[in-house]
């Protein structure tokens, strides 16, 4: 899953910092330096926002837009975050910071469970805000129902189970 995918590209990088990006299409390539800029400034987690206020996502529908600003607010609420996204994967990231939340999140839910665990750490977040083009490529990993219950009981465990 793309869990597992981000840990295994963690182990395998000497950088400092590590850039994940989605590879079907929706991600803009010109976001990159912008994220670099502020990883720069001294931000330790810089990722782009697609539900911003100046924001816009061509690829999400109604109900994924909804989804998306529920566990959001969801994150914020019980974490005391003011995140616009907490969903979504486009970000570079200190690798030691990375290393140090212990993500185990085996599916799309590793984002979520990033931003909780880097919330709750107290970690610098930074949101770029962005526009999410279409896809170009691949097949739509997410089902509402399957992925929708993943973050729920994510969001239970790590307020209930995981400590800092």
């Amino acid at each position: 899953g793309e869990g597992n995918a981000c840990r295994i590209g963690l182990e395998q990088t000497n950088s400092d910092y590590v850039l994940f990006f989605s590879p079907d299409g929706n991600d803009l390539p010109e976001d990159i330096p912008k994220l670099i800029s502020k990883a720069k400034e001294g931000h330790q987690i810089v990722h782009i926002s697609r539900f911003g206020k100046n924001s816009k996502s061509e690829d999400a529908n109604m109900l994924e837009k909804f989804g998306n600003n529920m566990f959001t607010f969801l994150v914020n609420t019980f974490f005391g975050g003011h995140l616009t996204d907490a969903l979504n994967g486009f970000r570079l990231i200190k690798k030691n910071i990375m290393i140090d939340l212990k993500t185990d999140a085996q599916y799309l839910n590793i984002e979520q469970q990033i931003c909780i665990r880097a919330l709750k750490k107290k970690y610098n977040i930074f949101e770029i805000e962005s526009r999410e083009p279409k896809r170009i490529g691949g097949q739509r990993k997410m089902r509402p129902l399957i992925v929708g219950a993943q973050l729920s009981w994510q969001i239970i465990k790590e307020f209930i189970f995981w400590k800092v």
